[in-house]
């Protein structure tokens, strides 16, 4: 069989077409079935017929990797074909699936399957599969979900765990916990403070807490939703980081941000970072101006009563 200039041979263009009986004839006669074209690939990922074939008949092993490192089973996770999956997980014919298996990325294969709920459950529950396991950078498969704002793949997790824990305080390598990645999710921050107890308080390795991450992305909807519902959590709006600053440090750039935060939850505008700069100081502008003037007759009215 002559390549073309891929590497691709006859026998990889019907593996890729899913072309079965051409496939079992070329390799009835004596064509090696593991050949690989230039990118390390033998092109039936998508075929389940083929798959189970070449797995079966010529017991090719799943965790074959490409040139770069990722093999056959993680193509099959991050294409979501459930059916291929179990294919070759009920017939693997003495070949291990390394569940743990990082490719040059750091992946394992629940990280190659995120958005895909379907083939997650089955790895998790069938496969088990740890929602803790973490890429070489140190971010477990959970913070994947969340950062994707994955709900339904987060609940089924939950639901799913059979037997792992989910580490809500985990921090990665950046010093984020499962909070902290979910941030831009509105739904997913609902869920996660409600139903699985995350603390908003919660801080990174820099002491930094989730709500002062809502408040430097200006957040409004998200803060709200943890206002409404810290569920036993106690929002503290004095807090500070690392830099002395408080929530409205950190939100001084969103001018309605900023005014939920003085209005609803009573935030104090004089409050000084470790260098003694109030939010203020922070944004010289008009608006900034106006909100200091509103609070200063704000308190001016209840001093008189």
């Amino acid at each position: 069989m002559t390549p073309d200039k891929y590497g691709n041979t006859i026998l990889h263009d019907a593996a890729s077409e899913g072309l079965f009986d051409v496939v079992k004839y070329l390799i009835n006669t004596h064509h090696y079935p593991m050949t690989t074209n230039n990118s390390g690939q033998i092109g039936a990922v998508g075929y389940i017929d083929i798959v189970k074939y070449l797995i079966n008949e010529y017991n090719c092993d799943i965790m074959v990797t490409d040139k770069d490192g990722v093999p056959f089973l993680h193509y099959v996770a991050s294409e979501g074909l459930l059916d291929v999956l179990k294919c070759m997980v009920m017939n693997i014919n003495g070949h291990i699936m390394d569940e743990q298996y990082c490719d040059t990325k750091g992946q394992t294969v629940l990280h190659l399957a995120v958005k895909h709920i379907d083939v997650v459950k089955y790895l998790i529950n069938e496969c088990n599969c740890d929602i803790m396991v973490t890429d070489k950078d140190g971010v477990p498969f959970l913070h994947y979900v969340a950062s994707e704002g994955l709900l339904d793949v987060l609940k089924c997790m939950v639901m799913n765990i059979n037997g792992h824990i989910m580490d809500e305080q985990y921090c990665d390598t950046n010093g984020r916990t499962v909070l902290h990645c979910a941030v831009k999710h509105i739904d997913v921050v609902k869920y996660l403070i409600n139903e699985c107890n995350c603390d908003i308080m919660t801080t990174d390795k820099y002491g930094v807490p989730f709500v002062h991450y809502v408040a430097i992305e200006g957040l409004l909807d998200v803060l709200k939703c943890m206002v409404i519902i810290i569920n036993g959590h106690i929002m503290d709006e004095q807090y500070c980081d690392t830099k002395g600053q408080t929530v409205l440090h950190l939100a001084v750039k969103h001018i309605d941000v900023v005014k939920y935060l003085i209005n609803e939850c009573n935030c104090d505008i004089m409050a000084t970072d470790k260098d003694g700069q109030t939010p203020g100081a922070y944004l010289s502008s008009e608006s900034w101006l106006g909100t200091e003037k509103k609070y200063a007759a704000r308190e001016a009215r209840r001093e008189n009563f």
